[in-house]
């Protein structure tokens, strides 16, 4: 009789332990995670996706410095700059940002900041390529617009990133050619 009772109450255990698991989603399952899960997932995130766009960015940026600004020599130098480095090298950063996958969801909002200033920027150059390919200073313009607004976006994303990074017990520094004016 004590053997049928213990048979019963094991058989009882594993039907209620399937049960809770064809209950559980992946989506609560995502929500259970814990501060440490947070945290670790966080620090991947930024040392991992955001590191590998901020290098295309930095790549892009560095070449721009080389033929802009101080190191300006020629139109045809620059056009020739952003058609064949800078432009190749911001596309991949776009890229990246489409392809990152958010289990966070107090991320989400930041990364949408962050898709949108890429794709500000990005735009701001094709924009500098063809007022240089019309030489049109309206569209330079247009250009430089869009570079201030990709600054005053990607400002917004690194005080949220600064707010959840803090709240999880992060140091987090944006790197130097991303971080706004």
């Amino acid at each position: 009789m004590a053997k049928k009772i213990l048979y019963v109450m094991v058989i009882s255990l594993m039907v209620l332990t399937g049960c809770s698991v064809e209950v559980v989603s992946d989506d609560e399952v995502k929500k259970e995670k814990t501060f440490k899960d947070k945290q670790t997932y966080l620090l991947n995130f930024i040392n991992k996706d955001i590191e590998k766009i901020a290098n295309h960015e930095t790549k892009a940026n560095l070449a721009l410095g080389t033929v802009a600004g101080a190191n300006f020599r020629s139109d045809k130098e620059l056009h020739e700059m952003l058609t064949n480095t800078v432009l190749p090298e911001y596309e991949k950063a776009v890229q990246a940002t489409k392809e990152l996958d958010v289990e966070m969801k107090e991320l989400e909002p930041l990364v949408k900041l962050l898709k949108d200033s890429i794709s500000t920027y990005y735009e701001g150059l094709l924009l500098e390529k063809e007022a240089l390919e019309k030489r049109d200073m309206n569209i330079l313009e247009e250009s430089n617009a869009k570079a201030e607004e990709y600054f005053v976006i990607i400002n917004q994303y690194h005080d949220g990133m600064k707010k959840l990074a803090k709240k999880y017990k992060i140091d987090y520094e944006p790197s130097f050619f991303n971080k706004g004016q």
